[in-house]
């Protein structure tokens, strides 16, 4: 997951139907010293998963309607991954279509900034893999294993055919 390691920011664009949906899948794989919690806000359904001093929030926005919020933030990484130039044409396309797919935009924020040595990435890898999710990181499409399906220089660890 090195590819995402040193971004303390990312999201996951997936298809789900509830919010409801990721607190059932974080609930099963919550760590016995670990606590969760939850609540709706003005933009999204947060939860929250700490343990010790490390947190790792979940931000969950759900397409109501097409043109709303979540439409326009999935029709613009469809559109910067459209127009990423790459050797890897099959990575492209399996990138837009997995984004055509896709009814929300889960924002995902670890705390401290240190990630690697608190097992946020196995949240992140978890949550990608269970709603066959595309993580992006503010420039690169990585899948739920953690390779770089497409950079925005066009480089990629992956193939897709």
């Amino acid at each position: 997951m090195s590819n995402i390691s040193s971004n303390t920011k990312s999201s996951i664009f997936c298809k789900i139907e509830s919010e409801e949906d990721l607190l059932h899948v974080i609930r099963k794989h919550l760590h016995a010293e670990a606590s969760l919690k939850s609540e709706q806000t003005e933009n999204s359904y947060v939860i929250k998963v700490e343990n010790l001093n490390t947190i790792i929030s979940f931000h969950i926005s759900i397409r109501k309607i097409g043109g709303d919020k979540i439409s326009k933030r999935l029709l613009g990484a469809y559109n910067y991954a459209k127009k990423i130039e790459s050797s890897a044409e099959g990575n492209k396309d399996f990138i837009l279509e997995r984004i055509s797919r896709c009814n929300a935009s889960i924002g995902v924020i670890f705390e401290p900034e240190d990630i690697e040595n608190f097992g946020h990435l196995n949240y992140l890898k978890m949550v990608s893999e269970e709603f066959n999710g595309l993580i992006f990181n503010g420039s690169d499409f990585i899948d739920s294993a953690g390779d770089l399906v497409l950079s925005k220089d066009g480089e990629f660890t992956v193939i897709y055919e």
